[in-house]
């Protein structure tokens, strides 16, 4: 009525404290329905040139207090009329009935964000809470207006909602970094990158399981029927298997087309080069560089019987360190077994991280 008069100068006089502090956008508004109406607010008071609000004590809000007790229907003791308010009707359906149609802001209504009640708490301590919010607010605390976690060693992680991890999640199985791990090792290193929220165990095996890369060129599981007993060499970096994979087509950008691997065998360790040519020079600088320069001089290392591993070059480099090269049994992969594993791991890598850039 006032916008229909032309009216530009509103003061508006309400005896709810929390109702004017959610106009003012000071407060939040955390009931969905409500929102609408407080957007609808909202959108009005942008109608008029000024508009201010104050707050009143109930007992001296009269006239608005007998117009909502007269729409209500309910019938007042004469006694309680402070005086005589003549009343005209005007029914109108609600804002939801009618489709009115008005965007409300995600800020305002945020029911399914599990951060909001440890948030509400933190910031309004005094307000009504329930005790399993309480509980688990002595995990929390506000930094920066975000929500972050303490952690056992005193790590503070930065608590996300649903758009925000699902985007870490794809970010870091298939993003510019990622290598398609499986859920556990997404956990850890969601985890590890400052982030969390209280489901990520179950939604990163989830994401992982869902992913269609890892779906086409994960292995099949083959089971044993009878326990394995493995060979366990009981001391770190001492055995090492080796492996060249390739000739890879198309090479990539800078002409790479073979990959030499080596696999620690009791740590499981991979380390892995590619390389252009399989020259016993390539692999004895593989050596050099990337296991005796960082892990010191092996007990042995075990290769097949490829002309660049028993070349005289890598016999004389075996006697110059003292290590013992050995040889597996000729047209039998499986003699070589750790070496075969940590290839087929490789390449299930590699496929899934060239399937969409080849180079």
């Amino acid at each position: 009525m006032l916008v229909e008069l032309g009216i530009q100068s509103v003061e508006i006089l309400g005896d709810s404290m929390l109702v004017l502090k959610q106009i003012a956008g000071e407060y939040k508004c955390l009931n969905p329905s409500l929102a609408v109406y407080l957007v609808t607010a909202r959108n009005l008071l942008t109608e008029f040139g000024e508009a201010t609000w104050e707050y009143i004590p109930r007992e001296e809000n009269f006239a608005a207090n007998e117009l909502a007790q007269v729409a209500s229907g309910i019938q007042m003791p004469g006694d309680c009329v402070q005086r005589i308010i003549k009343i005209g009707r005007k029914n109108l359906p609600s804002v939801l009935t009618r489709g009115m149609e008005i965007e409300v802001n995600s800020a305002l209504i945020t029911k399914d964000d599990w951060r909001e009640p440890i948030m509400t708490y933190l910031q309004y301590p005094t307000l009504p809470s329930e005790k399993r919010v309480r509980i688990m607010a002595t995990n929390y605390l506000m930094w920066n207006e975000d929500l972050v976690r303490k952690s056992k060693d005193e790590v503070l992680l930065r608590c996300l909602g649903k758009t925000e991890y699902m985007k870490v999640m794809g970010e870091t199985h298939e993003g510019i970094c990622g290598a398609h791990q499986g859920g556990r090792k997404m956990c850890w290193l969601i985890r590890r990158y400052g982030y969390f929220w209280p489901t990520m165990m179950k939604d990163c095996i989830n994401y992982s399981k869902g992913c269609e890369a890892c779906q086409r060129h994960g292995p099949i599981q083959q089971a044993p029927s009878v326990p394995m007993n493995p060979v366990v060499k009981p001391w770190p970096f001492r055995g090492w298997a080796m492996d060249l994979i390739g000739k890879i087509y198309p090479a990539s950008s800078q002409q790479h087309c073979f990959i030499i691997v080596a696999t620690d065998y009791f740590t499981k360790w991979v380390e892995a080069k590619p390389i252009k040519t399989t020259t016993s020079q390539e692999i004895i600088t593989f050596i050099e560089e990337q296991i005796i320069q960082r892990f010191g001089i092996p007990e042995s290392i075990t290769t097949d019987r490829g002309s660049s591993f028993i070349s005289k070059d890598m016999l004389d480099m075996a006697e110059t360190f003292k290590f013992k090269l050995l040889q597996s049994t000729p047209y039998y992969a499986q003699a070589n077994g750790q070496a075969e594993s940590s290839n087929k791991v490789v390449i299930n890598i590699i496929r899934k991280m060239l399937e969409k850039n080849p180079k």
